[in-house]
């Protein structure tokens, strides 16, 4: 048995004696094996262990400072060896202890992590929701904590909900029982352990609370290929098989596939990559066009490479080649595991490129182009009497056996009385342009014909617009609907909304004609390189006049007023400009000017725009600009500007002039503050202020007064020195939008 006794006299206690009182403890022997025994004891132990302690402070009043500090010295040496001694023994029975003294507290301390738990499911709930719209893939664990977390929610929220009721009987007993104190025992563990679970839950979700998903890769073009473009005529099929027996052919590693645009040359190389690709580890399709960007290529060849140098089977495509390339300089090499099919217009180019075998893809037959043009437009038609079968033979003439153009006249003429058949075969065979080769007349007077025939102008804009696009890019409906919006292009436009479905509109007329490609990813479109070619010479003629030096490699722009003031459109994107004209320049006419993707900085251009008065659209997007020329706020008919990426901007207060605006776009820029001048935008439809990392204050009131906004895209951080401004503003309708 361990003791400890303090009693009246000093000389009785060398350890220094407290006046009336004492302590006696229970070594292991006292200490009962069931719950009941424990609690007696413990309640025992802390009563006396109260009276040790204000006896304690009694005898220290009344003894002077330094024996006080010397007994009490003494004193918690005791009380560490004695703790040291029987904390071994007390250990469990003291945590039992506490479970009931502190039960309330602690269910208490669990339903606040309930409530936490159930925040953050929320939170990951709504990230889901929005991955599964996106068509994002789930992380692989995500599901698991969501599970888990749901199950502990249910349990946890019935759990504290029982324990009210339990305690709510308790209190309506007279006392508390041995009973009683089993169910505060009991419950008190509980919620220990199980809150131990919610914290491990939060924890493991706070990574949830950002992200849940990995963005979905866009299907392959292999992976959406379609059969049926692909013409199953005598012709193309023979082409094919020779193609696909000569990559089977082990000491040819380079093949050339040549032929006028729009015979069918990508729609092959696409055929051979589908029934390809059980044959090689990766077949990779480079799209090469115009003018070659070696850099992108070497880029988009960057994987095949890698697989190459594991030992792989590989088969590379190259895609409309104009110029010859060196691939060694583009780190493409051959060999015994590379197959390489190179397609071009020129039969030049695949001998420069030292193709071993060179294949040239021949036109369609009249018995082959007539079966297609029957295809697209319904055999029943042509064969209805023989003059519709007369006409639909003389239209299909005029295509010169181009699958392309064949497509495309049959969508125009479709559900079309012979009457306008005939109408349409006389102007196929005029207004075409003199100085231009026989297959880009075939070409111009059949895709001229069915841009007459879309009839809306919306259409007919939509299409000339996708040629100011760089060749072969994939263009942004966004970027579509912004540049109409701009110049007005929709006719009683209501919202932008408005104006996006108008533009979808028009892209899926566009592609059911021919005129567009269909691609992957919805959001995009694409246009055929002869397609644009003719785009391009419709566009450059009337009331157009548009300038379209996309994605050429320019460094300067130097134009003379003579050449430049009739364009209504300038579409200069992609190129690697450094400089613009110092001195004005007139563009009496100009309503569209592209210039984004280029390297200028605009620092001696500060006359620059004074001679575009009625420019609509400008997009200066990912240049260097360091300021804003003053002769920018002479463009008062301004109404979509595009800033985006300069990010050595910061003063935009000359913005607050442009009254008319829109569209405004000044994310990715150096700005520190939304000023009050952009206030002054009354116009404007929609503000985008996107991961501007020097975005410190926005000027109070501002947000408020653009009346008319309909849509803002705003990055407010914890940096912003207007934490507690709320951002409020009411679009046409009177309905109220926030954004704290």
């Amino acid at each position: 048995m361990f003791a400890a006794t303090v009693s009246n006299g000093l000389g009785d206690n060398p350890m220094g004696a407290v006046p009336g009182c004492s302590l006696d403890v229970a070594g292991p022997g006292k200490v009962g094996s069931d719950g009941k025994g424990n609690i007696m004891i413990l309640e025992l132990m802390i009563m006396k262990a109260r009276f040790f302690l204000a006896g304690m402070i009694n005898y220290l009043t009344s003894i002077d400072i330094v024996t006080a500090i010397v007994r009490a010295t003494v004193a918690a040496t005791f009380a560490y060896v004695f703790g040291k001694i029987l904390n071994p023994y007390f250990d469990e029975p003291l945590k039992k202890f506490r479970f009931m003294l502190d039960c309330t507290e602690l269910v208490e301390k669990f339903g606040k992590e309930v409530e936490k738990l159930k925040a953050m499911e929320k939170k990951v709930q709504e990230q889901i929701g929005s991955a599964k719209e996106n068509g994002d893939k789930l992380l692989s664990d995500v599901k698991k904590w969501v599970e888990e977390t749901e199950k502990e929610i249910i349990t946890g929220d019935k759990f504290v909900e029982d324990f009210k009721e339990s305690e709510k009987a308790i209190y309506r007993c007279c006392g508390i029982v041995w009973s009683h104190w089993g169910i505060l025992y009991s419950s008190g563990k509980e919620a220990t352990d199980k809150t131990s679970i919610l914290v491990r839950l939060l924890k493991d979700g706070k990574r949830f609370e950002s992200k849940v998903s990995n963005p979905t890769p866009p299907p392959n073009r292999l992976d959406v290929y379609q059969s049926e473009n692909f013409c199953h005529t005598t012709t193309q099929e023979l082409a094919l098989n020779q193609i696909l027996t000569t990559i089977e052919d082990e000491n040819i590693q380079i093949i050339g596939i040549y032929g006028m645009g729009g015979v069918g040359k990508t729609t092959l190389a696409m055929a051979v990559a589908a029934r390809s690709k059980t044959d090689f580890d990766l077949v990779a399709i480079i799209t090469v066009t115009q003018k070659a960007d070696e850099t992108k290529i070497e880029k988009d060849a960057e994987i095949a490479k890698k697989r190459i140098q594991e030992g792989d089977k590989v088969l590379i495509i190259i895609d409309d080649v104009w110029e010859a390339l060196n691939l060694e300089d583009l780190g493409i090499q051959h060999g015994p595991n590379c197959k390489i099919l190179l397609t071009s217009r020129s039969k030049d180019v695949c001998v420069d490129m030292y193709a071993q075998k060179i294949i040239c893809v021949e036109p369609l037959t009249t018995e082959e182009a007539m079966h297609l043009f029957k295809h697209v437009v319904g055999e029943n038609v042509v064969m209805e009497s023989e003059s519709n079968n007369n006409v639909a033979m003389e239209i299909v003439k005029e295509c010169g056996g181009l699958p392309l153009i064949i497509k495309v006249a049959g969508n125009s003429l479709k559900n079309r009385d012979v009457n306008e058949w005939m109408r349409a075969l006389t102007q196929v065979r005029k207004n075409v342009p003199v100085h231009i080769s026989l297959s880009m007349k075939r070409a111009f007077s059949h895709l001229k014909l069915s841009y007459d025939y879309l009839e809306d102008e919306e259409v007919q804009w939509c299409f000339l617009m996708c040629s100011m696009f760089r060749e072969d890019e994939s263009i942004l409906l966004e970027d579509l609907v912004f540049y109409g919006v701009g110049l007005g292009k929709f006719n009683r436009l209501d919202t932008m909304e408005d104006a996006r479905q108008r533009v979808r509109d028009a892209v899926n007329i566009l592609t059911s004609s021919g005129l567009l490609l269909n691609v992957d990813d919805k959001c995009k479109t694409k246009m055929h390189d002869v397609v644009r070619d003719v785009a391009l010479l419709i566009a450059s003629k009337g009331k157009n006049n548009l300038l379209v030096e996309a994605g050429k490699g320019l460094t300067n722009w130097l134009p003379r007023n003579t050449q430049v003031e009739l364009h209504t459109g300038i579409s200069l994107t992609k190129n690697k400009i450094v400089k613009l004209p110092d001195k004005q320049i007139h563009f009496r006419r100009l309503e569209a000017f592209i210039m984004d993707d280029n390297k200028f900085d605009m620092v001696n251009s500060e006359e620059f725009f004074r001679g575009m008065r009625k420019l609509k659209v400008l997009n200066l997007a990912r240049n260097y600009i360091e300021s804003l020329p003053q002769s920018l706020k002479l463009l008062t008919k301004l109404r979509m500007l595009n800033l985006d990426g300069n990010s050595y901007l910061v003063e935009i207060k000359i913005l607050g002039m442009l009254k008319d605006l829109e569209i405004l776009n000044i994310s990715r820029t150096g700005i520190r503050e939304i000023p009050q001048d952009i206030g002054e935008l009354e116009n404007l439809r929609r503000l985008e202020v996107i991961n501007c990392r020097l975005l410190n204050y926005v000027t109070p009131g501002v947000i408020s007064n653009l009346w008319r906004l309909e849509e803002l895209f705003i990055e407010l951080k914890d940096r912003v020195t207007t934490a507690e401004l709320k951002l409020t503003w009411k679009s046409k309708e009177g309905k109220s939008f926030s954004q704290n």
